[in-house]
């Protein structure tokens, strides 16, 4: 069993229980809080790279900001996924109210 078949079964169990529920809520939350501030800053910090790059062309910082800009794309990709299970699971939690 690969990694995302181990993660959706997870999520579908999280999914169909009430408490699991709940407290997955409560962790994407604070998770995509998280993510959410760390991939501003390192936007942040991909254009102040960037923007000095552009005044001192030099191949180092050209490297830097490729770098960054990776990183950069995956946590915003991070924070994309997170938000959507977390969006999911919120549809689930008032689809299961009475």
């Amino acid at each position: 069993m690969n990694y995302l078949e181990r993660s959706d079964t997870k999520f579908v169990a999280q999914a169909t229980d009430d408490s699991q529920r709940s407290a997955a809520i409560e962790h994407l939350s604070g998770l995509r809080r998280t993510n959410t501030w760390v991939a501003a800053l390192v936007s942040a910090l991909f254009f102040l790279i960037f923007t000095l790059g552009a005044f001192h062309p030099t191949l180092g910082a050209l490297g830097g900001a490729v770098g960054v800009g990776f990183m950069n794309l995956s946590q915003w990709m991070t924070v994309i996924k997170i938000e959507s299970d977390l969006r999911l699971l919120k549809v689930v939690e008032q689809l299961r109210r009475p």
